[in-house]
């Protein structure tokens, strides 16, 4: 039996070679055959969320729409 799993993931603040640093969030997401993916999203820049606790909210909203919406990928982005 698989233990249960309550990290949802990280979230970093991204410097970028041009424009300003944006929030990334990281996860992991279980493929078909079992194997587990890191994956990445921004969330968005840091004029947009200019603390850590917006881009918080930010990644709490669309974890709320994607467990509300059956999906065939884990992340409307």
């Amino acid at each position: 039996m698989e233990r249960a799993r309550y990290q949802f993931g990280s979230l970093t603040r991204k410097k970028r070679a041009k424009g300003s640093d944006a929030w990334e969030f990281r996860y992991y997401e279980s493929t078909e055959n079992g194997k587990r993916e890191r994956k990445t999203a921004t969330v968005g820049t840091v004029e947009k969320y200019g603390t850590k606790a917006l881009a918080q909210k930010a990644v709490e909203a669309l974890l709320q729409n994607s467990i509300q919406k059956p999906h065939s990928s884990a992340w409307p982005w």
